[in-house]
């Protein structure tokens, strides 16, 4: 015996369905046929660490015990290089982090930007792909990703880092101005590692190629933000260079890296 109030029952549970699921700008308040009301989220493109009550991304800070000795020990020689170079008296103290889940956020209210650095689990306007510099002038330390592991990757976000952090000690107007300062630490960081790696004798062509194309990007993207900005790291600010390593150097190399025959190879696995 077929039993139609079961089928409509079904047909009711379809549409609901596809209305639970179908994308909604509002929230959708369903009604089952026994009176229970359903309450659909939001769909959104924001990363898990999003809070859309604070309008910010949350972080959790990492206990470096907890980081992978090898990922430790490539970050402490990129710094002990680049302090050197740029001749900072303390080397910033490097801070751990990685996107706090939504189940291990604290609740908190409304907080200053240099406040909401201090805590462990720092809520930021921005989200952060690499590396960060905390703005507040008292804090001298950078912060790094747990999930970059890549090479050279890892070294260029370091050195870049490093360059913002010399910037807020030494260059402050540079530092405030965000154009200016990125316009400043991209190229800084790229040709840092270059140098680094040309000292440690394991400057490959290929890594070399590499660089080279993530500083042209790197040039494209912010020429785009801020047009008629220039892409180089500033005379005034820039730090003398060691032993025979110069500018001209690095500018040879990233030469003979675009003009290598092995090019077209290593194209395709070249990431931007």
């Amino acid at each position: 015996m077929h039993n139609s109030g079961a089928a409509g029952n079904r047909d009711r549970a379809r549409s609901l369905q596809w209305r639970v699921r179908a994308p909604c700008s509002a929230l959708l308040l369903p009604v089952l046929p026994g009176g229970a009301t359903v309450i659909t989220a939001m769909t959104t493109d924001k990363p898990d660490h999003w809070d859309p009550t604070t309008s910010t991304y949350c972080y959790a800070k990492v206990c470096e015990h907890e980081v992978i000795a090898e990922i430790r020990e490539r970050v402490s020689q990129v710094v002990g290089f680049v302090c050197v170079e740029l001749r900072l008296s303390a080397r910033p103290t490097i801070v751990w982090i990685r996107p706090a889940q939504q189940y291990e956020r604290p609740r908190t209210g409304l907080q200053r930007r240099a406040d909401k650095e201090r805590t462990s689990f720092p809520r930021l306007p921005n989200d952060i792909c690499g590396g960060y510099t905390p703005a507040g002038y008292l804090l001298d330390e950078i912060w790094i990703r747990t999930d970059l592991l890549r090479f050279p990757d890892l070294e260029c976000v370091v050195a870049h880092e490093l360059r913002h952090a010399w910037q807020k000690v030494n260059c402050r107007h540079v530092f405030k101005d965000e154009g200016r300062a990125e316009g400043d630490a991209y190229p800084y960081g790229y040709d840092s590692v270059l140098r680094w790696l040309l000292t440690q004798c394991k400057l490959m062509p290929w890594v070399a190629f590499e660089i080279a194309q993530k500083r042209d990007n790197a040039k494209r993207c912010i020429v785009a933000k801020w047009p008629g900005l220039k892409h180089r790291a500033f005379p005034l600010c820039s730090p003398p260079h060691c032993g025979t390593l110069s500018p001209m150097n690095c500018r040879e190399d990233l030469r003979a890296a675009r003009s290598a025959p092995w090019r077209s190879r290593r194209t395709a696995n070249c990431s931007p």
